[in-house]
């Protein structure tokens, strides 16, 4: 019993007849293989500047720090 997102995970499933737990209830046994989380990618590069977002003064002020290091 998984979610559909979990299925990847499964290997194998059973069910055991023999093994009342309840009525109408059975064992269920599952192999899952679960791996170690993934490693992020850290960025190495710089960001850029997203000048549609900005307001004029605070683009005027960028523009100038820019300019004033000649990037």
């Amino acid at each position: 019993m998984l979610r559909r997102r979990d299925r990847r995970l499964l290997q194998d499933s059973k069910v055991i007849l023999a093994d009342h737990v309840a009525a109408q209830h059975h064992l269920l046994v599952m192999d899952l293989k679960i791996s170690s989380p993934r490693k992020r990618h850290l960025r190495t590069e710089t960001q850029r500047i997203k000048w549609w977002n900005l307001k004029d003064r605070k683009e005027a002020a960028i523009r100038e720090k820019k300019s004033k290091y000649k990037l």
